[in-house]
């Protein structure tokens, strides 16, 4: 007779460690985190939370996972901004133009080699042919010998 398991209750408390999406104080400093720049390591390490718990977070909840996707943008999207506000500054614009517009304002470098290669084959294939008939003739001559060892 087998026992049946006992499972909890409809309604009961969860039994074993909270996630983290319970604990405000970690969802703060994971979203400050990334809003600052940091990757999902330096972001784990700064809310002392394991990635493993971190990862299954953004799996299991995806508001969460496109509220960090959001904050991971701010730190590109505040240089933009700075680049944008400071277009006035002709080094700014300069460099900006660039990056944007290379083929136009970009500096350009050309590199000319001068010099020719020689190609040879080292095996024709009336050599490569000889040496797979060999093989070829190695294999049987193996085969052979295993069977007249073998009886």
């Amino acid at each position: 007779m087998k026992k049946k398991k006992k499972t909890a209750k409809k309604g009961t408390r969860r039994v074993g460690r909270p996630s983290l999406l319970d604990d405000e104080a970690s969802v703060r400093q994971l979203e400050y985190a990334f809003s600052i720049g940091c990757n999902a390591v330096q972001a784990c390490v700064f809310a002392k939370v394991s990635r493993d718990s971190f990862y299954l977070a953004l799996k299991k909840d995806r508001e969460f996972s496109d509220r960090i996707d959001k904050l991971k943008q701010n730190p590109v999207l505040k240089a933009k901004q700075t680049v944008f506000n400071d277009l006035g500054n002709p080094q700014t614009a300069r460099w900006y133009l660039e990056k944007k517009a290379a083929d136009e304002f970009g500096n350009r470098q050309s590199l000319t080699v001068d010099a020719t290669v020689e190609s040879k084959n080292v095996l024709d294939e009336e050599t490569i042919l000889k040496i797979m008939a060999e093989k070829k003739a190695k294999m049987k001559n193996e085969k052979k010998s295993a069977k007249g060892s073998a009886k």
